[in-house]
């Protein structure tokens, strides 16, 4: 299982906390916000996965907390239209934000694994073969495919392989893909 990323924002617009921790609601990525730069800079000693940043807020920042942001190893972002001094390299997310433009931004910083697990369950074998077939071709990452014919079986493959994305048919005979989702 891959380890749970954590997100933190220096930032006091409730319109931008709210859209952030709405994005990260979805995922098992931990967040969390703050306004005070001494605050965020000793929570930047747990090494988030993901760093937001109002470069408002870091004015006047100490040289520390800005060294912090420089030396690290997040994917840092800085929010809305305000540059930060020592921090130009930084990729800016305007705001107010939108979602297309966010993920764009975001996601193209996100480090993918050289290869992810993907396991298919559907009844059909032709789809689980095309499914196979279309991902396996794929480089950076690489895809290693497998799959189950119905919900039970998929079930122990989950257990047994510990796959990272799982695509469920719904309609399926012994379980369907929404019991196996629930479950």
């Amino acid at each position: 299982m891959r380890v749970r990323k954590s997100a933190l924002a220096l930032e006091n617009d409730r319109d931008t906390l709210l859209f952030l921790e709405d994005f990260f609601s979805d995922t098992r990525t931990s967040f969390s916000a703050c306004a005070a730069p001494a605050d965020f800079a000793a929570r930047l000693d747990a090494k988030p996965g993901f760093v937001f940043v109002n470069p408002l807020l870091l004015e006047p920042a100490p040289e520390a907390v800005i060294k912090k942001l420089r030396q690290a190893t997040s994917q840092t972002f800085l929010m809305g239209n305000h540059a930060a001094s020592g921090l130009d390299h930084l990729p800016q997310i305007p705001t107010p934000i939108d979602l297309g433009p966010f993920q764009k931004t975001v996601l193209a910083s996100v480090r993918l694994p050289e290869s992810l697990r993907v396991l298919v369950v559907e009844d059909e074998p032709e789809v689980c073969q095309g499914i196979k077939e279309f991902l396996e071709y794929r480089r950076s990452p690489a895809f290693e495919v497998d799959f189950s014919l119905n919900g039970l079986e998929g079930f122990r493959k989950i257990e047994q392989w510990k796959p990272d994305l799982t695509i469920l048919d719904i309609k399926m005979p012994v379980k369907s893909g929404l019991d196996l989702y629930l479950r």
